[in-house]
C-alpha cells in the first residue's frame, strides 16, 4: 500500500486538491482511503456529496471503549473510497495535535491496517509545527509527501517548513509541489524560483476557476461534477504521477534565503539598540530557581508533587488537583508516605496528612485533546458546596501542555463566591521546575493569598519545615518547647503541619527562624522580608549542640531572655556531654569515613570528636560554600574533599586530590575512587548518604536529621550498635 501525505498552509486548498485526487484515483479503480487531519474536519465532504461525517475524536470522547467499531468512523464515499475525519477540539481549548495522535492510535486499534487498500491519503494542516500534525511524516505512515502552495509568501513559508519537518524524519520522500493559484500574475514565478532553489519540481498546476466553487456548491469534486474539464484531466494526470511514485530529497531554505528567493529582497536587520532599550524598560519578575535546576543537580521529583507536600499539610485547606488519576495518586501517596513511616517508626505524624482534603479532576486522554476546564470548575464548585472556604488548585503537566486557562476559570468562580479564597498554584507538573520549586512556590502563594498584616506579637515563625520527614513533628515540638520556656509563642510552622489560620497570622510574628539553608526556606524568607518586612535570626535551627546554642542564645537576646536561654543551653550541654562520655568508652579510637550530600555536618563532626573518634576523610558531595568547609577543617583538623563546583569554592587552598562530581554521586568513577580511598584509609565505619559496596560497616546519613542538640549522640548510638554487629551473620555458618 502506498501512503501519501498532502500538506499545505491552512486555507490554501489542500483539502480540495486531496479530495479531487482521491476521486481521480478511485475512478482508476484504486482502493483509496482519505484521512482528514485538520480540526475543521472538512477534508472528505466533497467525496460524500457535501455531507459531514462523525469525527474520530468526537467518537473517542462519546463512545465507550468496548463499543467502538471501525465502520462507525470510516464511511464509503465517491466510487467506494473510504473517508475518515480526525476532527479536533473547540477553538482555543485542548490540543488538536494530541488529537491527531489519538486518532491514529484509535484507527490502528480498530484494525485499519487490515483493510485492503492501494493508497492511503492523509490531508494535513501544514502551518502548525507541533508533533501531532507531524505524525503523518513519520516513517511508519506517509512514504510520499506532496506540498500544496500558492505564490503568497506565507504559503511558501509554510511549504519550506514542511520540507524542514520532512527532513527531520526521512528526507527522501517528497513527491513534488502542487501549485494552487490564487490568481496573482506573479505567483507562478515565485513558486518556480522556490522550486528551483529547493530542487523539488512542480508536479501539477491548478489555475483559479469558478468550476471549483460550482462543484463545491453541489457537494461534489470537480472530477465528479465536470469529468470532461481540463481541471479534471489535470487531476487524472496527477493521479498517474502519484501512482508512479517518483520522489525527491527535501531541502529547505533559511529565512534569509527564502525572502531573497521568493520576494527578491533581504531581511531587514532589527534595530538591536532599540530592542535592548525596550527590554530593559520592561518590568521583570524574578522567579526563584532551585539549585537542582540552576546548578544542574539531580531532580528529586516534579513541581506538582512538591506543591502537594505543602498544601496537603495545611489544616483547613482543600486541594483540587488538575491531573490524571495516576499522576495524582502517585504524588499524594509519595507525600503521605511520611505519615505511614511516622507510625512505623513511632514518631508523631503530621496531622493533616492523616485525612487529606483532596479532589482530582481525573484527566484522561480525551481531556488532553478537548480540554478539561469545565470538569475542573465543577470540582472546585463541589468543594465549595461541601463548605470549604479555602481551596488550592494545583496543575499537572497536561494542563500546561494544552494551555488551559485555569486562572481565568478561578476568576469566574471567585466572582460568584467572593467569600471563598481560591489559590491557583500553576506548576504544570515539572514544566515550572522540580519538587523543590513546587514546594517553594506553594509556600509563597499560600502566604501571598492568606497572610494579613496585623500588630506584632511575642511569637516566632519557623521557616523551612520539611513536611515529608518522619521527624518533622518532633523537630517542631523541640523548637516550640524551647520557645515556650522563654515565654515565646510558636506562631506558624511555615509552611507545613500548620493551619490556614496560622498562615494568616504569619506577619504578626516578631521574628523568624530558618530550619534549613535550602531554596524553599531562603526564598520564602526573602518573600516575607519584601512583603511584610519580617526579619530572621542569623543562626538556623539546625542539628547539633553548637548550632542549638547559637540560635537559642540569639533568640534569648532578641526577646530579653538571655538568662533563661543560658540556663536552657547549659542543661542541654550537660546532657550532651554525659551522653557522649557514655559512648566514648566504646567508640574512642575508632575511625570514621564520611560521604555526605550536605555541607552542614557540624553535628556529625562534634559527635565524632566528643566520642574520641577520628575522621580519616570527609567527602562532601554538595558543597557550594568553601568557607564552611574551611571552618570544619580548622575546628576538627580533618581534611575535607570538596564535591562542589570548583569555581564556587572560594578561598579553598589548591588540592592535588581529585575533585569529585557532586551531581552524580553514584557515578562509577567517583564510586571507584571512594572505594579505593576507603581501602587505603582503613576506617572502622562508613557514614554515607548512599550505598557504597566497600566491604565496610555502614550507617546511612539521614536526609533530614533531628534539629535537636542530641542529633549527634543519637546517631552515635547507631554507630556503636553497628560496630558490635558481625559483618557476616552467624546463622550463615550453619548453612551447608
Amino acid at each position: 500500500m502506498k501512503r501519501i501525505a498532502v500538506y499545505g498552509k491552512g486555507g490554501i486548498g489542500k483539502s480540495t486538491i486531496s479530495s479531487n485526487l482521491t476521486a481521480a484515483l478511485s475512478e482508476k479503480g484504486k482502493r483509496v482511503m482519505q484521512i482528514g487531519c485538520d480540526p475543521k474536519h472538512d477534508s472528505t465532504r466533497l467525496l460524500m456529496s457535501g455531507r459531514d461525517q462523525r469525527t474520530i475524536l468526537t467518537y473517542l470522547r462519546d463512545t465507550k471503549e468496548n463499543e467502538r467499531k471501525l465502520e462507525d468512523i470510516a464511511e464509503r464515499g465517491y466510487k467506494g473510497c473510504i473517508c475518515v475525519e480526525a476532527g479536533g477540539p473547540e477553538p482555543g481549548i485542548g490540543c488538536a495535535g494530541r488529537g491527531i495522535i489519538s486518532a491514529f492510535d484509535l484507527l490502528e486499534d480498530l484494525g485499519i491496517d487490515n483493510v485492503e487498500l492501494d493508497i492511503a491519503l492523509y490531508d494535513v494542516l501544514g502551518d502548525v509545527v507541533c508533533g501531532g500534525f507531524a505524525v503523518p511524516l513519520r516513517n511508519s505512515y506517509a512514504d510520499t509527501v506532496y506540498i500544496v502552495t500558492s505564490g503568497e509568501f506565507m504559503s511558501v513559508y509554510a511549504a519550506n517548513n514542511i520540507l524542514k519537518g520532512t527532513a527531520n524524519y526521512n528526507p527522501d520522500r517528497i513527491g513534488g509541489i502542487i501549485f494552487n493559484s490564487r490568481g496573482d500574475e506573479e505567483e507562478i514565478d515565485r513558486v518556480k524560483r522556490f522550486s528551483d532553489a529547493v530542487g523539488i519540481p512542480i508536479v501539477a498546476e491548478f489555475e483559479r476557476s469558478k468550476m471549483f466553487l460550482e462543484a463545491e456548491r453541489i457537494g461534489k469534486t470537480v472530477v465528479e461534477a465536470f469529468p470532461d474539464s481540463d481541471i479534471a484531466k489535470k487531476f487524472h494526470k496527477l493521479a498517474d504521477d502519484v501512482t508512479a511514485g517518483e520522489r525527491y530529497t527535501a531541502k529547505s531554505l533559511s529565512e534569509a534565503e527564502l525572502e531573497a528567493t521568493v520576494l527578491g529582497r533581504s531581511i531587514v536587520k532589527k534595530d538591536i539598540d532599540v530592542r535592548e532599550r525596550i527590554v530593559k524598560e520592561q518590568p521583570t519578575t524574578k522567579r526563584c530557581a532551585p539549585r537542582s535546576t540552576s546548578q544542574k543537580e539531580v531532580v528529586h521529583g516534579c513541581a506538582f508533587a512538591g506543591t502537594l507536600c505543602i498544601t496537603l499539610s495545611v489544616e483547613g485547606l482543600a486541594t483540587v488537583l488538575h491531573a490524571p488519576r495516576d499522576c495524582a495518586h502517585y504524588a499524594v501517596q509519595m507525600v503521605t508516605n511520611a505519615l505511614r513511616r511516622s507510625f512505623t517508626n513511632g514518631d508523631l505524624p503530621i496531622r493533616p496528612f492523616a485525612r487529606p482534603n483532596v479532589k482530582c479532576s481525573n484527566m484522561d486522554d480525551s481531556d488532553m485533546i478537548f480540554g478539561c476546564i469545565a470538569s475542573l470548575e465543577s470540582d472546585v464548585r463541589e468543594m465549595i458546596e461541601k463548605g470549604n472556604e479555602t481551596i488550592a488548585v494545583a496543575t499537572s503537566c497536561p494542563s500546561g501542555i494544552i494551555g488551559e486557562d485555569v486562572e481565568g476559570m478561578i476568576a469566574r468562580v471567585r466572582e460568584e463566591h467572593p467569600n471563598v479564597t481560591i489559590i491557583p498554584i500553576i506548576e504544570d507538573g515539572n514544566i515550572k521546575g522540580d519538587y523543590m520549586q513546587g514546594a517553594t512556590d506553594a509556600c509563597i502563594e499560600l502566604i501571598r493569598s492568606l497572610a494579613v498584616k496585623g500588630e506584632k506579637e511575642r511569637s516566632v515563625n519557623l521557616i523551612g519545615v520539611k513536611t515529608f520527614g518522619i521527624n518533622t513533628k518532633s523537630n517542631i515540638d523541640f523548637v516550640t518547647n524551647v520557645l515556650e520556656r522563654m515565654n515565646i509563642r510558636m506562631n506558624c510552622t511555615c509552611v507545613g503541619d500548620t493551619s490556614v489560620r496560622d498562615i494568616k497570622n504569619i506577619p504578626r510574628a516578631e521574628l523568624c527562624i530558618l530550619m534549613t539553608p535550602d531554596t524553599m526556606a531562603t526564598e520564602t524568607m526573602a518573600f516575607l522580608r519584601k512583603e511584610f518586612k519580617l526579619t530572621a535570626t542569623e543562626n538556623m535551627a539546625r542539628p547539633g549542640m553548637r548550632e542549638a546554642e547559637r540560635w537559642i542564645m540569639e533568640i534569648g537576646e532578641h526577646f530579653n531572655e538571655t538568662g533563661t536561654a543560658t540556663a536552657i543551653v547549659n542543661e542541654m550541654r550537660k546532657e550532651f556531654e554525659n551522653r557522649l562520655s557514655y559512648l566514648r568508652k566504646d567508640l574512642e579510637g575508632k575511625k570514621l569515613y564520611i560521604v555526605g550530600m550536605r555541607r552542614d555536618i557540624n553535628w556529625l563532626m562534634e559527635a565524632a570528636s566528643g566520642c574520641g573518634m577520628g575522621v580519616v576523610r570527609c567527602v562532601v558531595m554538595d558543597v557550594l560554600d568553601g568557607s564552611a568547609m574551611k571552618e570544619l577543617e580548622n575546628i576538627y583538623g580533618v581534611e575535607m574533599i570538596p564535591g562542589g563546583r570548583p569555581d564556587l569554592l572560594k578561598g579553598m587552598k589548591e588540592r592535588t586530590e581529585r575533585i569529585l562530581d557532586p551531581y552524580i554521586p553514584v557515578d562509577p568513577d567517583t564510586d571507584a575512587w571512594i572505594k579505593n580511598d576507603i581501602k587505603e584509609k582503613t576506617p572502622d565505619l562508613l557514614l554515607s548518604t548512599y550505598p557504597i559496596d566497600g566491604g565496610i560497616r555502614t550507617c546511612y546519613l539521614p536526609v533530614n536529621p533531628d534539629t535537636t542538640p542530641f542529633a549527634g549522640p543519637d546517631f552515635a548510638e547507631t554507630w556503636l550498635r553497628t560496630l558490635k554487629v558481625p559483618m557476616r551473620e552467624g546463622w550463615r555458618k550453619d548453612v551447608i
